[in-house]
């Protein structure tokens, strides 16, 4: 190797630019894709390797009832505790689901207030007529009634919930029907209506002889606060229980948790008898072959990692590469910049088509021009820089073999329609022969290729035709 040294103090400095290392390491997409599916697939199979052999060892158990009586008295209150608690929750849960009444909107509540008169000869019996209509409405009879005349789909005691009575006097009541839908607030209303007509009969058999007078049949819209204050309530009893449900869960072990877990089955075991507790005590358990799928979130998290992972590589080799990044580098180098040209040739299929769409979005804002625009742009960038310097002959000059023949003859072609003569040297770095050519005809252009040529190595060229005073009319940037 012919070596040009030259003082450190000289050297210029290398700037890393963001951009480039962001559209080189996206250049480079089927790295990327290579090390994230690896990745995916590589910590995707680990986790589903051990949850296949989790879910498939042979595990010898006790019987349940076993487990149970293995039990501490505190232990076995705490179960006792979650079970109740569990019951409760889920008795709330689906009450207020189904309940009518925890259903309608407080603040947009339909009602129907029927009012009545009862007139009887015996002021005696006035306060027994009361109370016996009371009871009929308040104690789930007429809520039954209603369900059944009306085939309603629903609980008697949802019914009966949206029942009021009032009473202010031994002489009169009033009973309110509330409900979410107003055509149904009408319907049980009715229904209700005919149901205490009928009522009268048993209550004047029994208790005395009256006449039930309707007084008004009033329909509105009403903000109950009361039934506001039983919702909120009942939510806080709810969440007060869930409260309650954490607090003891944390004191759970593996053996409680088994047997809280299988509560409904201990119970079903212990009323059977001792019989079926033999039988089950006697079981040997057979080793399962249970259906384990593949966790998304690992081979997500696989496939994150193998991003991360491949971008830096990228970054570093980038960085530690050495070789020529972009045509500023050259500027850097003191050698003007007569044109860049990229003979890439896309492939074919899906991949060709991300090549190409990475190239376009890189030049967003730049005009697009064509391979022969390019190389007609750099063969008159030549031709003039040829006729300030009143030379015909020029050398290219490469550290790197040129893989670019076509371009080359393109060159040589166009040039000779205007006298100029060009030739082609390289490795002048290593091949004495290539320097005697370069240094015969005494005027050159440098070419190398980005992301191949080495930038110490082009240093170095450079250097040498200084020292060997040749004429350096600029440089050729091969873009890929």
């Amino acid at each position: 190797m012919i070596f040009y040294e030259e003082s450190e103090s000289l050297i210029p400095e290398r700037k890393l630019v963001l951009g480039d290392i962001v559209w080189y390491v996206l250049k480079k997409w089927r790295v990327l894709l290579v090390f994230i599916l690896l990745f995916a697939v590589l910590l995707g199979g680990v986790k589903y390797r051990q949850d296949y052999k989790i879910a498939n060892t042979p595990v010898v158990t006790q019987s349940l009832l076993d487990v149970k009586n293995s039990l501490s008295k505190d232990d076995l209150l705490l179960v006792e505790q979650l079970v109740i608690l569990n019951n409760r929750i889920d008795y709330r849960n689906e009450y207020r689901s189904n309940s009518i009444m925890m259903n309608i909107d407080p603040f947009d509540e339909k009602t129907v207030t029927l009012q009545y008169f009862i007139d009887n000869e015996n002021d005696e019996k006035s306060s027994d007529l009361i109370f016996a209509y009371r009871n009929y409405v308040l104690n789930g009879q007429l809520g039954k009634d209603v369900v059944e005349n009306l085939n309603l789909d629903t609980k008697p005691e949802y019914i009966t919930e949206l029942f009021q009575f009032e009473s202010s006097d031994e002489s009169s009541f009033s009973v309110v029907i509330r409900h979410s839908d107003e055509e149904e607030c009408a319907a049980i209303a009715d229904e209700v209506k005919n149901l205490l007509n009928q009522y009268k009969t048993i209550v004047g058999s029994k208790v005395g002889e009256h006449q039930l007078t309707i007084l008004s049949d009033d329909k509105a819209t009403v903000v109950d606060d009361e039934l506001d204050q039983i919702q909120r309530e009942d939510q806080t009893y709810v969440e007060s229980l869930k409260i309650s449900l954490s607090g003891l869960r944390s004191s759970l072990t593996d053996t409680t948790t088994t047997v809280l877990n299988n509560w409904d089955e201990i119970l079903r075991l212990e009323a059977e008898g001792d019989e079926n507790v033999e039988q089950e005590e006697n079981q040997v358990a057979q080793p399962t072959h249970a259906l384990v799928s593949i966790d998304g979130k690992y081979v997500l998290m696989g496939g994150l990692i193998g991003f991360f992972f491949a971008t830096a590589l990228l970054v570093l080799i980038y960085i530690l590469s050495g070789k020529l990044r972009n045509k500023e580098e050259m500027n850097d180098l003191q050698v003007t910049n007569l044109g860049s040209v990229s003979l890439k040739k896309y492939r074919k299929g899906l991949g060709g088509c991300v090549d190409k769409m990475l190239d376009r979005a890189k030049r967003v804002g730049c005009k697009m021009l064509s391979k022969e625009q390019q190389i007609l742009y750099l063969v008159s960038n030549i031709q003039l820089a040829c006729e300030r310097a009143s030379i015909h002959k020029v050398c290219i000059v490469s550290t790197e073999k040129c893989d670019n023949e076509e371009l080359l003859n393109i060159l040589k072609s166009e040039l000779e329609k205007v006298s100029i003569e060009l030739i082609y040297c390289s490795d002048v770095n290593y091949s004495s022969e290539a320097l005697v050519s370069l240094s015969q005809c005494g005027n050159a252009i440098i070419m190398e290729e980005q992301q191949k040529s080495y930038y110490k190595e082009i240093r170095n060229e450079i250097g040498l035709c200084k020292e060997n005073k040749i004429n350096i009319l600029g440089s050729i940037l091969v873009e890929n």
